[in-house]
């Protein structure tokens, strides 16, 4: 697959929740998490694992999802999270 096409298909991605466009730092404070992160000394090195929760009261920005889990690991060996 060419770079053109991986862009367009990150930007289909972004379009399809609201929760992967949030407008403000506020926003992105009270609805992103790092969960690998937060297990401290435990964590996996190299992997990422970011929760979107769309559970603010009175804010909803994605009608048709709770939350959307992102999960990034470029290790060579597969890792149970």
């Amino acid at each position: 697959m060419g770079t053109l096409a991986q862009f367009e298909r990150l930007l289909m991605v972004r379009k399809d929740s609201p929760l992967f466009r949030m407008r403000n730092e506020i926003e992105v404070q009270q609805r992103v998490s790092f969960l690998n992160a937060e297990r401290g000394h435990e964590q996996e090195p190299g992997l990422i694992v970011m929760r979107l929760w769309d559970g603010v009261r009175d804010a909803n920005l994605d009608p048709q999802r709770q939350q959307i889990l992102v999960v990034i690991y470029p290790g060579p060996k597969t890792v149970d999270f």
